[in-house]
């Protein structure tokens, strides 16, 4: 399950974790991976293999931290 926030501010996120997330059409989504996800091992491979594996990837996207009233926004699913 991938937990994805679009919009990162330095407030809310550490400079490690500013990740560039955005979709690119309305079926591919660019991730970008944690620092220690390696493509060739554990669970960068994982995330690579995992159709291969039988395994499933669910998107959930929320455009912010806080919505203009100041409350926690939800995540949105967008898919498998």
């Amino acid at each position: 399950m991938l937990l994805v926030t679009l919009e990162k501010s330095e407030e809310n996120f550490s400079p490690s974790t500013m990740y560039n997330d955005y979709a690119i059409s309305d079926k591919i989504f660019h991730w970008q991976s944690q620092n220690s996800s390696k493509p060739e091992l554990g669970r960068g491979l994982s995330y690579i293999n995992h159709e291969k594996n039988d395994r499933l990837v669910l998107l959930f996207v929320r455009e912010r931290n806080k919505d203009e009233f100041g409350n926690t926004m939800a995540y949105v699913f967008f898919g498998v």
